[in-house]
């Protein structure tokens, strides 16, 4: 359980990345959308969905670097806690910013989620601690791999599922994609909270600045 929790850590971690990229185009660029007011202009749309997906990257390029850093003086444990504590309010109020049609708060929650998606560099580093031997250590990695590019693939699948009522119906909406990530995310965090162990107890002190980035 402790292998398969650390590879739904980089699963859901890496699935967040593509899951919004369906949702966003309806919301933003579809003419039929009522997220934007409908005078909003072609080029203002363009604008507002190139913000919205550079804004999870740029706080990616930040937060993945801080956090990971900051789990060698918490520990690997506290570290991804923290990253799925933060994608998990991320969705949440991804899934209210639809709801409430607010687009500044859908910013907000994309930036949270960026920020808070550094979980695979600390989930491999875990793997890596409790690899017993380098033959261990190498399927691990392939592990990590194998769970990232599930993730790659899953996040636009889930979405362009969830959200078509061609295919869902009347159960299908814009929020069901997020509704459904937050629960795998919360299904992971019990995991990690239930079975995972820092086997190492030593800590670094907390030595980085801007250029670590």
């Amino acid at each position: 359980m402790l292998r398969l929790s650390l590879m739904l850590v980089v699963f859901v971690d890496v699935m967040g990345q593509g899951l919004i990229l369906p949702i966003i185009s309806t919301l933003l660029i579809s003419p039929d959308s009522t997220f934007l007011a409908a005078d909003t202009g072609h080029n203002t749309r363009n604008l507002m969905y190139g913000a919205l997906l550079s804004t999870f990257y740029i706080f990616w390029f930040f937060g993945a670097a801080y956090i990971s850093k900051l789990s060698d003086y918490i520990g690997r444990k506290n570290g991804i806690v923290i990253c799925l504590i933060g994608a998990l309010a991320g969705y949440i109020l991804t899934v209210v910013a639809v709801e409430m049609s607010n687009y500044y708060l859908l910013l907000l929650g994309r930036a949270i989620s960026g920020f808070t998606a550094g979980n695979q560099p600390i989930a491999q580093a875990a793997l890596v601690d409790v690899s017993r031997d380098d033959d261990e250590r190498t399927r691990n990695m392939g592990r990590v791999v194998a769970a990232a590019a599930l993730g790659l693939v899953a996040g636009p699948l889930i979405a362009g599922l969830l959200s078509d009522t061609r295919i869902l119906g009347p159960y299908a909406t814009l929020q069901l994609p997020f509704i459904v990530a937050a629960g795998l995310i919360a299904i992971t965090l019990i995991l990690i909270l239930m079975f995972f162990h820092d086997t190492r107890t030593e800590r670094h002190k907390i030595d980085f600045g801007i250029s670590e980035v």
